[in-house]
């Protein structure tokens, strides 16, 4: 059943009720709107997706959502529960935005790839997952790096390239975090990541 897509207040509350009552929980519509599931429901619903939402509308929508869980008690989530749901949707967000790289001009791709640089380094953020916190970390410096291919052709290109090599920076200290949270040799990890800030 397809949550992410906006439907009638009336179609919401036959959806929520029907999911309180198949998990053995309270089902009285006017109970049910003050539950925590309920709330999460209504919070996805009011996210505002379309299934025919061009590629940048679904990431930005990904992206609010993501940010709404931020107030994951109000919404019956344990802060695990939240970052998890959250470095999935930045992940989501991020694919969205370069899913359309082949389809655009040169002149836009540096900002295009910036930004899903930023969505896959707020992913990483907020996994707790150790293999997926590699995994997006990586992917958002390879997204930085090509940015910066595509800078000179940018109409802003020597703000923009300040921006990408902050951003690569950004990346940079929590690719380090991460591999230093798999317990390898401290100073063989600041040798390596001082040696990739080099390249910036």
């Amino acid at each position: 059943m397809k949550l992410s897509v906006a439907k009638p207040f009336q179609e919401i509350r036959v959806i929520t009720t029907a999911l309180l009552y198949f998990n053995g929980l309270e089902a009285d519509p006017l109970v049910a709107a003050m539950s925590p599931v309920s709330k999460l429901v209504r919070l996805i619903n009011e996210a505002g997706f379309e299934e025919d939402a061009s590629p940048f509308e679904k990431a930005k929508r990904f992206s609010l959502l993501a940010m709404c869980l931020d107030a994951y008690n109000t919404l019956g989530l344990t802060h695990e529960e939240s970052n998890g749901m959250m470095a999935a949707l930045y992940n989501k967000a991020a694919q969205e935005v370069y899913s359309v790289a082949s389809e655009l001009p040169g002149v836009v791709l540096a900002d295009l790839y910036t930004s899903a640089g930023q969505l896959k380094r707020w992913a990483a953020h907020r996994t707790t997952n150790p293999r997926k916190k590699m995994t997006y970390v990586v992917d958002s410096l390879e997204l930085f790096s090509k940015a910066r291919q595509y800078t000179q052709a940018a109409d802003n290109d020597a703000a923009l390239l300040a921006k990408v090599k902050q951003e690569q920076h950004f990346a940079l200290d929590l690719f380090e975090e991460t591999l230093l949270g798999r317990g390898l040799v401290e100073s063989g990890v600041k040798k390596f990541i001082a040696s990739r800030r080099l390249e910036i």
